[in-house]
């Protein structure tokens, strides 16, 4: 056991690795899905899921991340996201910048 502290020397280092290893994880799982991470925000898009098979992909992204002792929030079937600091519709495609409070 070791503890990487905000600020340390590799915490930005470390926290890529993790990321990668997150991310090959959740690409191996689903390999017909669009999914990315940047930092501690991740986003993934599946087209043509129905509202089933949606349940059964977000049951499944939290065993896989539970095995790994994170604790997440899945919002699923929205046609609208705020991620970083834009909001992705897929209705109309548009990206207009959004202000985090």
């Amino acid at each position: 056991m070791f503890d990487v502290t905000m600020g340390c020397y590799d915490g930005a280092e470390f926290c890529e690795l993790v990321g990668l290893n997150i991310l090959h994880k959740l690409s191996s799982a689903y390999p017909d899905g669009s999914i990315g991470l940047y930092r501690d925000d991740g986003l993934a898009v599946f087209k043509n899921v129905n509202a089933r098979s949606g349940d059964k992909a977000r049951k499944v992204l939290c065993e896989i991340l539970g095995d790994l002792g994170l604790k997440i929030i899945v919002h699923s079937n929205l046609k609208a996201v705020n991620y970083i600091d834009v909001r992705l519709n897929s209705c109309n495609r548009k990206i207009p910048p959004i202000q985090k409070t």
